[in-house]
């Protein structure tokens, strides 16, 4: 699964995120699970001043155990002050379509459009 966001320079500061390039993801720390990644993504526009664009990479998740790190990213990504907007999304395997449900309502409500304008 890859989330396109925006988070805050304060965040990526405080937790020592290295953000990679496209397709070369750095690990990140804690709080987010073992196995995700950030990099870049040049299709992610904001003029929101203080944020940068990050692509969130995951591993391969399966069953209840990989909706559980989608739910903790989410909810690490929401108290960090990620926002989204209309240039930000997510993508995910076929076979994902509940994960995918869940995770674009999670979207629009925990960020809402246009909230990274």
């Amino acid at each position: 699964m890859e989330i396109e966001c925006f988070l805050p320079q304060r965040a990526i500061n405080e937790l020592g995120i290295s953000i990679g390039g496209y397709h070369h993801g750095h690990p990140l720390p804690s709080p987010f699970p073992p196995g995700w990644t950030a990099e870049q993504d040049a299709s992610l526009r904001t003029d929101r001043r203080g944020y940068l664009p990050v692509e969130i990479v995951s591993p391969i998740l399966q069953g209840r155990a990989g909706v559980e790190q989608v739910k903790q990213v989410a909810q690490t990504l929401k108290t960090l002050g990620a926002c989204v907007n209309t240039s930000a999304g997510y993508h995910y395997v076929e076979r994902a379509i509940m994960l995918s449900d869940w995770c674009w309502a999670w979207f629009r409500k925990g960020f809402g459009e246009g909230g990274c304008a």
